[in-house]
């Protein structure tokens, strides 16, 4: 009857989870219980102290926590304990108990920063000083944030673990583009020769509505930007053909005038900034325009009215410009031919094209290269 029972324990328990049991004698030692065979088990090479075999776990492949669908605790408390050495030791916090009096202790805090506490004369950590040390305009490693970009773009940064922004690509720029407060002059809705409407960016980087009827006549004026390598733009147009005058030689100024006749435009550049300014003119194409061959020349305000004041240019009359960004058959003044303009004052472009049947729109553009 023995061995059935046994037969039947050993049944059940099959059906049960394998689990450990810790047996103890009245002393509180280790106890052995008789087996079948009338001998006892101390629990020796893995065995169990109740009598109950335990399977070898190299017969048994199969991972416990597979089997029980339970986190292994040891496992995670190594992991833990691994990323506190790493980390090193955890400073202790205001009024925790210490040893040795005159022991600091230093945390991190901040952008990068530390601060200090020190063990007291009644062994307790004092608090904390201020965070000294921090990184100017820092940030705390791992955070993220959307910052502004381009002309109302938009860029994803991330802290680093120097607690500085590493910045992504500026995107999202709306399509054609500009700058808050930029100006640009159109000939839109002018249907007399050389009159102008103005447009100005608003703050969302596209332009509003041009300058109410009636259009202004020539010359339209722009301000120059107030920051070195900012630049204005101005649209502009040579045409009709009936609006043309005697083409300026290029060259050293004074100039001469050549006996072809070609379409131009003036335009008053003004720097309202207490220094002088030193500015790069050269042109670009508007989108589906065609590139043009041109002419550029300077002059005094206010703009030239006879054949001698025409002459009496400023500086040079350039009809090429090989020097970047000038590009292609466009003129331009940049680089050492670049014009200045005193504070306060105003000066004169003139464009034209160069070859009687030229017309069209262009773009100037007039870029602060210095304010001195």
């Amino acid at each position: 009857m023995r061995s059935v029972k046994i037969g039947l324990a050993f049944a059940m328990l099959a059906a049960l989870p394998v689990i450990w049991v810790a047996g103890c004698t009245a002393d509180g030692g280790a106890g052995g219980e008789e087996t079948d065979s009338g001998t006892t088990s101390s629990g020796d090479n893995g065995g169990s102290s109740s009598g109950i075999a335990v399977p070898d776990s190299s017969t048994d492949p199969v991972d416990a926590r597979a089997d029980t669908g339970k986190p292994d605790a040891k496992a995670d408390s190594a992991l833990d304990a691994a990323k506190e050495a790493e980390a090193g030791p955890k400073a202790p916090e205001p009024g925790d108990a210490c040893t040795s009096p005159g022991t600091v202790f230093q945390r991190a805090c901040g952008a990068c920063g530390t601060q200090e506490a020190v063990c007291e004369a009644n062994n307790k950590v004092s608090d904390y000083s201020f965070c000294a040390g921090e990184v100017a305009g820092g940030c705390t490693p791992g955070a993220t944030r959307s910052a502004p970009c381009g002309k109302c773009g938009t860029r994803n940064e991330v802290c680093q673990n120097n607690c500085t922004w590493a910045v992504g690509a500026c995107g999202g720029e709306p399509p054609q583009a500009c700058t808050p407060l930029e100006e640009k002059y159109i000939t839109a809705g002018c249907s007399a020769p050389s009159t102008f409407r103005k447009q100005v960016c608003q703050n969302n980087c596209q332009y509003g509505p041009p300058s109410p009827l009636p259009c202004f006549d020539f010359p339209p004026d722009v301000t120059i930007a107030g920051a070195v390598d900012g630049e204005v733009t101005y649209d502009g147009n040579l045409t009709p053909l009936t609006d043309r005058i005697a083409r300026v030689a290029s060259g050293t100024c004074p100039s001469t005038l050549s006996t072809t006749l070609t379409s131009y435009s003036y335009l008053v550049v003004k720097n309202p900034t207490a220094q002088t300014a030193k500015v790069e003119i050269y042109y670009t194409a508007p989108a589906g325009g065609a590139n043009i061959d041109t002419i550029t020349g300077v002059y005094n305000v206010p703009p030239p009215k006879t054949d001698a004041e025409r002459q009496a240019c400023v500086g040079k009359v350039n009809d090429f410009c090989s020097t970047a960004p000038c590009t292609t058959s466009w003129s331009g003044l940049v680089g050492a031919d670049a014009p200045s303009i005193a504070p306060g004052a105003s000066i004169v472009v003139y464009t034209a094209a160069y070859f009687a049947t030229d017309t069209g729109p262009f773009v100037l553009h007039v870029k602060t290269k210095s304010l001195l």
